[in-house]
This record gives C-alpha cells, sequence and structure tokens, in this order.
C-alpha cells in the first residue's frame, strides 16, 4: 500500500479490505474499491464494508464484486469463497481471529439460519 492509501485508511473503521475474489478462482489480492466513486474500501468488526468517499456502510454479503476478470460484471459473492477470503485475512494477520470468527459466524447465521 501506498502512503496515501495509508492516510487514507487510518481515518475510516475498521481494516482495509483486501482480500481474494470472492465470487470466482481469481487468486490474486485485490485492494477493494467502490464501483460508484473508486473510494477505498475497509471492513469493520461486524463485516460491514465502508468507502473512503461515501457513507457506505453495507454487510459484504449484500455487495456485488468484479475483481477485474469478469468481464465489467459484477456477480454476489460466493459463501465458500467469501468465507475462504475472510479467513485469509487472520492467516496473513490482517484481521485479528476473532474478528473473523465473528464475520464468518454472521455470514453463516444469516445463510443457514442459525
Amino acid at each position: 500500500m501506498g502512503n496515501s492509501d495509508n492516510a487514507i485508511y487510518s481515518r475510516m473503521p475498521g481494516w482495509p479490505f483486501i482480500t481474494k475474489c470472492p465470487c470466482c478462482d481469481n487468486d490474486e489480492e485485490c485492494k477493494w474499491h467502490h464501483a460508484k466513486d473508486d473510494g477505498l474500501q475497509t471492513i469493520d468488526r461486524e463485516g460491514n464494508i465502508h468507502c473512503s468517499e461515501c457513507s457506505l456502510n453495507v454487510f459484504l454479503m449484500d455487495l456485488r464484486y468484479d475483481c477485474g476478470k469478469h468481464n465489467d460484471e459484477y456477480r454476489d459473492p460466493n459463501f465458500k469463497r467469501i468465507c475462504y477470503a475472510i479467513s485469509q485475512l487472520a492467516t496473513h494477520k490482517t484481521l485479528p481471529e476473532d474478528v473473523c470468527e465473528n464475520i464468518i459466524g454472521k455470514m453463516s447465521r444469516r445463510k443457514f439460519g442459525f
């Protein structure tokens, strides 16, 4: 991350949202940007995504994603892939482990109703 990105992230809630694509098998890390205004995105401890340029505050499962490999097609996240992407944030120490567990638990409760 560049110094200007670090300055932006430092004034936003949560942690930088940099993951593998939650929709396809693209294994490259993506630094997610809001398509509406190109703002950088962060993820908070509840799994909500925030934008540096607007008031976006949306649960990560309610967004659509395009990692650049979808031919400009925004896709709904695949449950297994997004769980894997979040778990990798803990593995790489980007997010605290308890935050990742909380987010994956919240996604599971929404998907499976428990």
